[in-house]
C-alpha cells in the first residue's frame, strides 16, 4: 500500500497507448535533423537501481535480506512505470535506449543477489526496449567480472562498463573473453586519467590497447568508461577520435 501511494496511482493498465509527438518537440527536432547519420540514444534506468535510489542504500540492502517480497514489488512497479517511456522513446524516433545500472555489481551485492533481484529486471527492461523496436545498451558500473557469465543471458545489443573505479580493474580484454566475439562491447577508455590528463602518446597507447584487446575479433565501439569530465580540453577529444579512426580501420 505504501508503494502504491508513492506512485500516486494503482498499477497501470498493460494496454499500449497512442503516442502523438508534437512537431516542435525538441527531441523530435533533433532526431529529424541528425538522425540520418547520428546514432540517437535516449536515457533509461533499470528497475533495480530505481528501487535502490528510492529507498536509499542502507534500507535497500536490509530490505533485500529481510523483506524481499516488498523490494520485488517496488521493482515491479518501477518496471511497469517505465513501459510508457520506452513507447515514447520509440515514437520520437530514437535508435536505442541506454539502460543505466549503478548498484548491481559484486562490490555492493552478492552474485546470488544479482541473480535474484537485478538480473530479472535488467532482462525485462531490455526486452521492453526490443518490443518497441529499439536497440538496448546496458551501462553497468562497479565490479562485474564475476557476474559477466550470467550477464551474457541478458540479450542486450551492447554492454558498456566503467574503467574500474572501486579498486577492481575491469580489463576490457577479460570482458571480451567472457562475453565472446558476438557481443557488442563499448570500450572503457579512462575518461579521467587518460583523456583528461594524458598526453597524445598516452591516448594513443590506450586506443591501441582497447582495439587490440576487444575489437579485433568482435563487435566493438570505442567509448569512455565514465562520462567525459567537464574541464576536458576539446582538443583531447579530437585526438581521441582521430586515433580511433586511424587504428580502428582494419
Amino acid at each position: 500500500a505504501d508503494i502504491d501511494k508513492l506512485f500516486g496511482s494503482p498499477r497501470p493498465s498493460p494496454r499500449k497507448q497512442n503516442r502523438e509527438i508534437p512537431k516542435d518537440n525538441w527531441q523530435k527536432r533533433l532526431i529529424d535533423k541528425y538522425g540520418d547519420y547520428v546514432f540517437m540514444v535516449a536515457g533509461g534506468i533499470s528497475p533495480f537501481v530505481q528501487a535502490c535510489y528510492t529507498l536509499g542504500f542502507e534500507t535497500s540492502m536490509i530490505m533485500m535480506k529481510e523483506n524481499p517480497e516488498t523490494f520485488i514489488y517496488l521493482m515491479d512497479r518501477f518496471y511497469e512505470d517505465s513501459l510508457p517511456h520506452y513507447e515514447m522513446v520509440a515514437a520520437y524516433g530514437y535508435d536505442a535506449v541506454l539502460i543505466a545500472e549503478s548498484w548491481a555489481s559484486v562490490d555492493i551485492i552478492s552474485p546470488e543477489q544479482y541473480e535474484e533481484f537485478a538480473f530479472p529486471y535488467q532482462k525485462a527492461a531490455i526486452a521492453a526496449a526490443h518490443k518497441q523496436g529499439l536497440k538496448a545498451i546496458l551501462y553497468s558500473t562497479g565490479s562485474l567480472i564475476p557476474i559477466l557469465p550470467k550477464m551474457r543471458e541478458l540479450g542486450m545489443d551492447a554492454l558498456t562498463l566503467e574503467e574500474g573505479r572501486k579498486g577492481a580493474p575491469i580489463d576490457i580484454a577479460k570482458v571480451r573473453e567472457i562475453m565472446g566475439p558476438k557481443q557488442c562491447i563499448f570500450g572503457n577508455f579512462d575518461a579521467e586519467n587518460v583523456l583528461l590528463r594524458g598526453t597524445r602518446d598516452d591516448i594513443e597507447r590506450e586506443v591501441i590497447r582497447q582495439i587490440d584487446s576487444a575489437g579485433r575479433d568482435g563487435a566493438f565501439v570505442m567509448g569512455t568508461g565514465s562520462p567525459v569530465c567537464d574541464n576536458t580540453d576539446p582538443k583531447q577529444i579530437d585526438i581521441f577520435i582521430e586515433l580511433t579512426r586511424q587504428y580502428g580501420i582494419y
